[in-house]
């Protein structure tokens, strides 16, 4: 990091307005954090990278693993597992202490 006292002295002279100079080499832009690639257009920011187009949509893909109705189906059998656990809790606690108010349903939920 430069401070003022670093950054070395312009004199007037050595201002010019009246022509461009072009660099040779353009500024690197921003690049895909997957494939490395420019970045040019419409860019995605994740996870603290930025990545492309094409690279969001194949990230999107991985992230979603299979099918619409796979899915489902796993939702499905999770949720219902989960049921039948809260459920047995549910009665474990309400058979052990003889309470059956409903903060018990509120914890198991």
């Amino acid at each position: 990091m430069t401070t003022p006292h670093d950054a070395p002295e312009i004199q007037a002279d050595d201002l010019q307005f009246d022509e461009a100079e072009f660099v040779a080499e353009k500024p690197a832009g921003p690049s895909c954090g997957l494939c490395r690639s420019p970045i040019a257009g419409t860019y995605y920011a994740a996870a603290g990278s930025l990545y492309c187009d094409a690279c969001r949509h194949r990230i999107e893909a991985d992230a979603r693993g299979g099918s619409r109705f796979g899915r489902v189906v796993k939702a499905v059998v999770l949720g219902s597992i989960a049921a039948i656990v809260g459920g047995l809790v549910y009665y474990g606690i309400t058979h052990a202490t003889g309470w059956n108010i409903g903060l018990v349903s509120v914890v198991v939920g």
